[in-house]
């Protein structure tokens, strides 16, 4: 049971921190970038692809998308800002374009990992918890019919040996 524990306990902080380590080395790497660069990585993360509206410009490869994320840099290298970059795009190939999720989705993820890793500790520790009681009242149980046994021993012996003071008289 413990071993099952230690090995959740481990389990959930390894994750924990290859989460956290994930997220530092994004931004690491971003920090590294030019700040256009910055600006049209942050500008694809918000935008599907408009061949297929399930990823992001910054994931999918399509010959559409090659040419989308060139577009962006592009714009932004002349000077237009990432709003008016995003508002073009949008405007020739609809609002079906914006993504709609969360700005630290991270976040959010690390946040119900660990809620969840705490529920499963504690379902663990509950369960660890029962099968020691169960486990105890077995041993109460075993004793209780092991001082019957003995009672009942001596109680025959007392008997036998009142029968063999009697003989003797």
């Amino acid at each position: 049971m413990r071993t099952l524990l230690r090995f959740t306990l481990v389990s959930l902080v390894s994750l924990v921190s290859l989460l956290l380590l994930t997220a530092c080395q994004d931004s690491s790497q971003r920090a590294k970038q030019s700040p256009t660069e910055q600006a049209a990585h942050r500008l694809e993360e918000h935008l599907l692809a408009p061949c297929c509206y399930r990823e992001t410009l910054d994931v999918h490869t399509s010959p559409l998308t090659t040419k989308l994320r060139a577009e962006i840099r592009n714009q932004l290298a002349s000077g237009q800002s990432p709003a008016q970059v995003e508002a073009a795009l949008v405007q020739e190939y609809g609002a079906k374009m914006k993504v709609q999720r969360p700005e630290q989705l991270g976040s959010w993820l690390l946040l119900i990992s660990v809620v969840v890793g705490g529920a499963a500790l504690l379902w663990i520790a509950k369960n660890g918890l029962r099968n020691q009681q169960t486990e105890s009242a077995d041993d109460q149980s075993v004793r209780t019919t092991e001082s019957i046994q003995a009672s009942s021993q001596d109680a025959q012996y007392e008997w036998q040996l009142d029968q063999d003071l009697l003989d003797e008289r």
